[in-house]
């Protein structure tokens, strides 16, 4: 069985969720050697195996979030909306970002709620330069609200505990 493991890394400290167990590791500075040898030590002190699954959440500091309203309910076209938005509405150049959108649904009239993830490139780099030297590649990289619903959904085994959680907000 594969162990489930969740990371969140912040600015002074490593979080990590090893099955029901958590970890906390200072960390000198975010850099992914400092990163890597935090994990390292976490992953020998709960006996780790290499079967992993792990996920990282980004912190909301790492990421912009906004809910944006068009009036289209094509995802080609919302794709392309989107771009725009992007352009005129977050603080970077678009080839510095990456971004992914949840469509919440359609009011039934004329728009569409969504919910527009962006966060800078070089948080991904960032991430996964530091998980390469223990040989680990995330499978998730989930924003921090999504990433607490997605565990406890996954931890939970009984599902019917959690009716009632909009669970179509995994970007």
């Amino acid at each position: 069985m594969r162990t489930k493991i969740v990371i969140e890394v912040l600015e002074r400290w490593l979080k990590v969720c090893v099955g029901h167990r958590v970890a906390v590791e200072p960390l000198v500075n975010v850099e992914p050697g400092s990163i890597s040898a935090a994990f390292n030590r976490i992953l020998k002190q709960n006996k780790c195996g290499k079967d992993l699954e792990v996920s990282v959440v980004l912190t909301r500091n790492k990421i912009t979030v906004r809910r944006v309203d068009l009036p289209s309910q094509d995802p080609q076209e919302i794709e392309q909306m989107l771009g725009l938005y992007l352009i005129r509405q977050i603080p970077y150049h678009k080839e510095e970002v990456s971004w992914a959108y949840q469509n919440l649904g359609f009011d039934g009239v004329s728009n569409s709620h969504l919910i527009l993830a962006v966060a800078l490139k070089n948080v991904f780099k960032n991430i996964v330069s530091s998980f390469v030297p223990v040989n680990i590649l995330p499978e998730a990289i989930l924003m921090s609200s999504q990433g607490l619903v997605h565990y406890v959904a996954d931890a939970c085994k009984d599902k019917s505990a959690l009716q009632g959680t909009d669970r179509r907000a995994h970007v």
